[in-house]
């Protein structure tokens, strides 16, 4: 890289903040298979599908407006690499654990 373009570039990493917000979203599901009333399962498949998902479709479209910005340095992160699958798979495991509550409540009424 050229000294008179030095100060012109940027180092970005990906958004791991908005990765950690996924992160929580999927633990407040699964702490909300402890309590078994409908409107906690209701919480918890919303917070470990939509919200899980939303976040990670956020997370995945700021890291490409990054990696792919014309003035930046993108710094890869394993962690990110493979974070944000695992969270993915997290949140779907908590949705359906809540999904199969909700199913077996509505089948008892």
């Amino acid at each position: 890289m050229n000294d008179e373009y030095a100060d012109s570039w940027q180092e970005k990493k990906p958004p791991m903040a908005i990765l950690l917000l996924a992160v929580l979203s999927v633990a407040g599901s699964y702490i909300l298979l402890l309590f078994g009333d409908f409107g906690s399962h209701l919480s918890g498949y919303l917070l470990g599908s939509v919200v899980c998902a939303g976040l990670i479709a956020i997370f995945m479209k700021v890291d490409m407006n990054r990696r792919t910005a014309p003035d930046v340095v993108y710094l890869a992160s394993t962690s990110a690499r493979f974070g944000w699958s695992t969270v993915l798979l997290g949140g779907i495991g908590a949705s359906g654990a809540h999904a199969w509550s909700i199913a077996t409540e509505l089948a008892v009424r």
